[in-house]
């Protein structure tokens, strides 16, 4: 999250999609998704951490926390940047990070559901 501050708090960022053959569009929104998708995951595993698994889903639950936490990060992140010099916020790049959240959380669920029916097994 610190990271996340601190980029945001940059005046400009460089754009290495041109270097690598893409947009620079194409390449904010990945880099938005995947630096959002990490920080699901590392919220879903405090959440694992401190969860006690209950038969049904709940709002307490690993998925929707990690879900809740991480979009609501990815808000106050698009605030912020909207306070610093040559930056706005972006509804587009906020899509991008909630994307990357989806995404992390739904592998993640996969994952368990998986490990959890082979150790049934």
């Amino acid at each position: 999250m610190a990271w996340i501050f601190w980029l945001s708090a940059q005046p400009k960022l460089p754009h290495p999609g041109r270097k690598v053959g893409l947009s620079d569009q194409l390449f904010d929104y990945a880099a938005h998704a995947v630096t959002f998708g990490v920080l699901a995951a590392l919220v879903w595993r405090v959440v694992i951490f401190c969860h006690r698994p209950q038969p049904e889903p709940t709002l307490n639950s690993p998925p929707f926390l990690s879900i809740l936490f991480s979009a609501l990060y990815a808000l106050s992140d698009e605030i912020h940047q909207a306070f610093v010099p040559g930056r706005w916020a972006k509804l587009s790049d906020w899509l991008a990070d909630i994307l990357g959240i989806l995404v992390m959380v739904a592998l993640l669920n996969w994952a368990k559901r998986r490990r959890t029916r082979t150790q049934a097994s």
